[in-house]
């Protein structure tokens, strides 16, 4: 879901380090699991799990644990080849991008850095010959690219004039 940002696979693995830990002190039981899950889902991700979601999924890493510890694997291995076949999926779902020139529309980009010089220097003639119109525009109010007038602050005297 990359809620923890470009760093949520580490933060990820650090929580379940933190979960596999929890198995070398003396007493493990539901609710240390669940609290260390819930801690961690608010510091590493800012996110307040109150859906109790936590506690089903930590009654199963204790299930699991005891299962392991009698030497079951069936319930990490079914779940280990679901997340297999899910890496599988999407792989297989990135699109392939091939750029090719497009022989009507040849690649102009020499000729274009010419003309984007010209313009500029256009422009900067025109701005010259508009200062007096540039002073009557900055009065008028501003629209952004949605359409709405963006607030100016007032008692600002233009020091150019």
């Amino acid at each position: 879901n990359q809620w923890g940002g470009p760093q949520s696979a580490d933060k990820r693995d650090w929580i379940t380090a933190i979960v596999v830990e929890l198995f070398e002190q003396k007493i493990v039981d539901v609710q240390l699991i669940e609290e260390t899950m819930l801690y961690a889902m608010q510091d590493e991700f800012d996110v307040q799990v109150e859906d109790d979601s936590a506690l089903p999924l930590a009654v199963l890493i204790l299930k699991i644990y005891k299962e392991i510890s009698q030497g079951q694997f069936e319930t990490v291995d079914g779940m280990y080849a679901k997340w297999l076949e899910r890496q599988k999926k999407k792989e297989s779902s990135h699109y392939q991008v091939q750029i090719q020139e497009d022989p009507e529309n040849p690649d102009d980009s020499d000729e274009s850095a010419e003309d984007e010089e010209e313009q500029t220097l256009h422009d900067d003639v025109e701005m010259d010959l508009d200062d007096d119109h540039d002073h009557q525009a900055r009065n008028a109010p501003i629209i952004d690219d949605d359409g709405f007038q963006l607030v100016q602050k007032k008692g600002r005297r233009d020091k150019r004039t």
